[in-house]
């Protein structure tokens, strides 16, 4: 081998770890950010008050946006059918979206409610469909 083909591989191990920093990093910002934006949205002025959340806003679209215009075509992978877990996970993030809109819509009066308990469904069963046309694309 000669140095221009091991400066070459040398190039592409490099580009690849920046490539899955740029992943890591993404994915960190993703969840810090929702996980703040979640709090100051129920305890406003929680987290606003003292750091502006749209740098985490930032990052992360800045990281996506790399993430996503350097993925691979990797092979399709062999989804399984629902199992319970997954329906525990999409009743679970219903049953946190009826308490977040409630939360934000209660002054509203007596029509919170209908309005929070039909969020929930519609989360769920958009849930439901999306992971049920995936497992269905695959078969």
């Amino acid at each position: 081998m000669n140095d221009q083909q091991k400066n070459t591989e040398n190039f592409k191990s490099l580009w690849q770890t920046i490539l899955e920093i740029s992943r890591i990093i993404f994915e960190i910002s993703l969840i810090v950010y929702l996980a703040l934006f979640l709090i100051d949205e129920i305890a406003s002025g929680f987290v606003s008050n003292f750091f502006n959340i749209n740098y985490i806003l930032t990052i992360c679209i800045i990281f996506g946006a790399i993430t996503a215009l350097n993925q691979k075509n990797e092979e399709p992978k062999t989804l399984q059918p629902l199992k319970k877990y997954d329906y525990v996970l999409m009743i679970s993030l219903a049953v946190l979206a009826v308490i977040v809109v409630f939360v934000k819509i209660k002054e509203i009066g007596a029509l919170a409610w209908p309005i929070s308990i039909l969020s929930g469904i519609l989360i769920f069963l958009i849930s439901y469909l999306f992971l049920n046309n995936e497992n269905k694309k695959e078969l």
